[in-house]
């Protein structure tokens, strides 16, 4: 086998001896050995720069750790107050539940109790101002809402929006101004200030 690679009678046993002298541990079947190093010689040299094939080694299992500490528990904000505890929160309210218990029982904070009273202190007290209920007596049922003269004022504002909103249907169904004037309490030239501003809000994208 030597021979056919070339190698002279004295290079054969030089190398022999050489692979033999090399092994790690003592060599019992020196054919064997001396066929694969001769077959690892024979295998072709990687390419230049090419990396050796990493070596496949057990995963060392990771140390055993304490379980984490349970995460403290964090007050919703109102906003993700849900709508089942906002009524909780409102009829425990304005039954005497103190805020800062009532927050402790629902999770949140007592700034969101106090916000959930407030305004539905303020949209039903609105509403009974706007049904005809005297303020005063309004104001006095919802303490946490608006005053009696603000719920005038809400009750104010909501009208004239109404009557300007009823104006502005009745010129697009094609009343004459005259008529809405006279309908809405208001002149002409108002009416027809509605009706344009309306125009403008719905070309802009914007409620009309």
């Amino acid at each position: 086998m030597m021979a056919a690679k070339g190698y002279t009678q004295g290079a054969a046993e030089a190398w022999i001896a050489r692979k033999i002298g090399q092994a790690s541990a003592p060599v019992k079947n020196e054919t064997a050995y001396l066929r694969a190093c001769l077959a690892q010689e024979a295998a072709p040299a990687p390419a230049p720069g090419a990396k050796a094939p990493a070596k496949k080694t057990a995963k060392k299992g990771k140390p055993a750790t304490t379980a984490k500490a349970a995460p403290a528990r964090v007050a919703k904000p109102y906003w993700r107050v849900r709508n089942h505890q906002v009524a909780e929160a409102v009829t425990a309210s304005r039954g005497g539940e103190p805020h800062d218990q009532l927050a402790e029982r629902l999770n949140v904070t007592t700034l969101a109790v106090d916000q959930c009273r407030a305004e539905r202190d303020c949209v039903e007290g609105f509403a009974a101002v706007l049904a005809g209920e005297a303020p005063e007596e309004v104001a006095a049922r919802f303490p946490r809402g608006h005053s009696a003269a603000q719920l005038l004022v809400e009750v104010q504002r909501y009208r004239d929006r109404e009557r300007r909103r009823r104006a502005v249907a009745a010129l697009r169904r094609g009343q004459s101004p005259q008529e809405v004037a006279e309908q809405s309490g208001a002149d002409v030239d108002t009416v027809l200030t509605w009706r344009r501003e309306a125009d403008r809000r719905r070309r802009a994208g914007l409620a009309a």
